[in-house]
């Protein structure tokens, strides 16, 4: 438990780094080429949840006050491109005694180079958070866990382009870690081979090989995993689309869960800049097997429908919604959880140096497990500083 003296210390050091990153108002570092560039950061956020626990049975009402003060770091040359961000995220809670307001943090590095004839790129991407927020633990988890953990995911990459191929090679590499002891840690190691044929500008097609080995550090049985699929991709002016269909299989450690095997495919639309000035959109529907990364029941195979729409109305003011589906189906047991989840955005500068963010959203499961039942309603209110 943090004392109060020790949440007043944490929100201090907060507001210290927040007048710093509003006094940082020169964006630029000059420099001979120019190609360095320094912004800070200050976001504050007001967030709500009618189940903050996602609980069937004792609702409570939690408000977020969130702030997040930081800096971003640009280089740019002509075949090298490195971004560093990184924030501070001080939250805390009103609505419920059990949580201690803390310190997160949020680091994210990009960095690629290409050689002169553009035929081989190599780069490096990490993201590392300290958070409650669920969401991160991956695009097809349903975690709802809120508790204190931290996550780190590393992937370096490499991409060789020929005349009529294109290969890529990709390694990633998650650590998660829980600040309870009973929360299960784990680190997932996953790489990929992608070999594609270039039919012309717009059309590629082609084989892609993945392999995964997840380490539990606690009861779960580790396992060892291989994904064989087909790619296909199309570049057009007016949309992108990246599909695929391929064979999933596990095989674990403890002889008792043996192995899962599942059909995976997966279909991607979105909407490009050249067709679309005011509108962009995304669809995406993905059918496998979860990574279970997170503290939860177990393994279960996943069928996910995603879609979000954002429109320029007028010269500033800018709307968005998304909506989203999942089922999963348990591979040890009969349970069965289908989530719904919608969401409506207003985003609207207030002036050159602050943007207003409004947001609403619902979110309901339904499971056969009775006690896996939830629904929560969401707002958030959030002002961000835009540095000149």
């Amino acid at each position: 438990m943090i004392s109060k003296v020790g949440k007043e210390r944490q929100m201090r050091k907060v507001l210290s780094l927040s007048i710093f990153a509003l006094l940082v108002t020169d964006a630029t570092i000059s420099m001979a080429a120019k190609n360095y560039s320094i912004t800070p950061i200050l976001d504050a956020s007001v967030g709500w949840n009618s189940n903050y626990y996602y609980s069937s049975a004792d609702e409570i009402d939690v408000y977020t006050y969130l702030i997040q003060p930081g800096i971003s770091f640009n280089y740019q040359t002509a075949r090298t491109s490195t971004e560093l961000k990184a924030t501070l995220d001080g939250n805390a809670y009103s609505g419920s005694e059990t949580l201690d307001d803390f310190i997160g943090y949020t680091v994210e590095f990009d960095v690629n180079r290409s050689t002169k004839s553009n035929k081989l790129t190599l780069g490096l991407m990490d993201q590392l958070s300290y958070t409650r927020d669920p969401e991160l633990l991956g695009e097809l988890e349903n975690a709802t866990s809120r508790e204190l953990y931290m996550i780190n995911t590393l992937s370096p990459y490499l991409q060789y382009n020929l005349d009529r191929f294109k290969a890529g090679l990709d390694y990633e590499n998650i650590i998660t870690r829980y600040d309870e002891d009973a929360s299960e840690d784990t680190t997932l190691h996953k790489g990929s081979l992608e070999l594609l044929y270039k039919m012309n500008r717009t059309f590629e097609f082609g084989p892609r090989l993945e392999v995964e080995a997840m380490d539990y550090d606690k009861d779960s049985a580790d396992y060892q995993g291989t994904d064989v699929s087909a790619v296909l991709v199309r570049k057009g002016k007016f949309l992108s689309l990246r599909g695929g269909i391929g064979y999933h299989k596990r095989t674990f450690d403890d002889a008792e869960d043996s192995e899962l095997d599942d059909v995976s495919w997966n279909l991607a639309l979105e909407s490009q800049a050249t067709g679309f000035k005011k509108t962009s959109f995304k669809l995406a529907l993905t059918k496998d097997m979860n990574d279970s990364t997170s503290y939860g029941p177990g393994y279960y195979s996943v069928l996910q429908v995603n879609g979000s729409l954002e429109r320029k109305v007028g010269p500033r003011l800018t709307l968005g919604c998304s909506a989203s589906y999942e089922k999963n189906e348990y591979e040890l047991t009969d349970q069965e959880n289908d989530i719904w989840q919608v969401s409506a955005t207003v985003k609207y500068p207030l002036t050159d140096w602050l943007k207003l963010e409004l947001g609403i959203g619902h979110q309901t499961q339904d499971s056969t497990e009775d006690n896996e039942d939830y629904q929560n309603t969401s707002g958030l209110l959030k002002l961000t500083f835009v540095s000149k």
